[in-house]
């Protein structure tokens, strides 16, 4: 039986639940109309080269749109209904106080181990944060299947790897075996346009400024980068590290729970019109290090310096009264020896970096210089 033109209809109302249940009802593709070519201009959606709407093939099915085959096997969506559907998914999302949140897989929620590599890390399958499927052992980021549960009260959320379709859909199925937390918002390097370089938020259907992103990698998300929210990358090397240690005891996935509720509160307070939570997350991010004058004259990271004035701090290489911080400064030099003497705190560039994953002022006992080293 063909499709009904008044079927396929672009309704203003139509989302995208709406429009892959319309699909659905076809699993074996649009019949494609025998009738003379007619004069649409294929105004919205296309499914392996057919019109939705004229269930005409198309010419220009190559640079038709942008292709969301994660969502429908070969659908390409036009520029307006991709803009109209991101309109209307944030305006139903927004109504139930909800934002959409992009998760990174490995590093970000997870380290994962292809077959015969994970007996050599001595992972213990007993350990609830270890998981197997397809030969394949995934250690779980501490603190993970709680995270996805809290996060979802607050955002769609969606899974984008560069990995394969197959990779993203094995995880998909420890992560949420139940499909509540992503159902098809499962993006890989199959449907990303960008392959294995970079990754986009074109492909969320949903307004940018109600985007925030978790990922252990920035260079993937250059033209999303205030979009981003940076993870320390989580790196299971089967001998417990401190940086480990430190994570079992306070699961970064806890503090960044933390952190996207004070954003998620912050937006909703905002008047409807102004929010953005690119601004509410960079307004959050320069509080961290407010009222911290440090001075970095041995921090050769220029990148570091960058970090710093972006939590709030202000940096210097000149010595004075105003300097709260002496960066990285190796002990019994002049500048350690004046620090100490001022009653300044002497502390490990570590501080900064970590008050960076974390969007927080941590405690500078915690990160003392070590005695031979100013580790630039």
């Amino acid at each position: 039986m063909g499709v009904v033109a008044s079927d396929l209809s672009i309704k203003e109302e139509r989302g995208v639940p709406e429009l892959l249940h319309q699909l659905q009802q076809y699993p074996h593709g649009l019949e494609t109309s025998k009738s003379s070519p007619s004069t649409c201009r294929h105004p919205a959606v296309v499914v392996n080269g057919v019109c939705y709407h004229c269930r005409q093939k198309i010419e220009n099915k190559d640079t038709y749109g942008l292709e969301f085959s994660y969502l429908y096997m070969g659908l390409k969506l036009s520029h307006s209904e991709m803009d109209r559907l991101r309109c209307l998914g944030s305006k139903k999302q927004l109504s139930q106080k909800k934002l959409h949140l992009v998760l990174d897989i490995d590093g970000t929620l997870l380290h994962s181990f292809p077959p015969g590599e994970a007996s050599k890390l001595g992972l213990s399958k007993n350990d609830k944060n270890t998981k197997e499927i397809d030969g394949w052992v995934v250690k779980l980021r501490p603190m993970v299947l709680e995270f996805l549960e809290k996060a979802s009260a607050m955002f769609e959320m969606y899974l984008y790897t560069l990995g394969s379709r197959s990779y993203a859909k094995m995880i998909a199925k420890i992560l949420d075996p139940q499909g509540v937390y992503f159902n098809n918002r499962i993006i890989s390097r199959d449907d990303n346009p960008y392959g294995v370089y970079f990754k986009t938020l074109d492909l969320i259907l949903g307004e940018e400024s109600n985007i925030l992103i978790l990922d252990d990698n920035p260079e993937v998300w250059a033209k999303h980068l205030r979009n981003l929210i940076l993870m320390k990358p989580f790196v299971f090397t089967g001998t417990e590290t401190s940086d480990e240690i430190t994570e079992r005891n306070t699961p970064i996935l806890g503090e960044i729970l933390k952190l996207l509720h004070t954003i998620h509160s912050l937006f909703f307070q905002q008047e409807v019109g102004c929010r953005d939570v690119r601004d509410l997350a960079s307004e959050v991010r320069s509080n961290v290090l407010r009222g911290c004058n440090l001075y970095m004259k041995q921090v050769k990271d220029s990148k570091l310096w960058d970090v710093a004035k972006a939590l709030g701090g202000t940096c210097c290489s000149e010595l004075n009264s105003s300097v709260t911080h002496l960066v990285s400064c190796k002990r019994g030099t002049k500048d350690y020896n004046w620090g100490v003497k001022k009653k300044k705190f002497l502390v490990h560039k570590r501080c900064i970096e970590e008050a960076n994953y974390l969007w927080q002022r941590l405690p500078e006992e915690n990160y003392r210089p070590t005695m031979t080293c100013c580790c630039w």
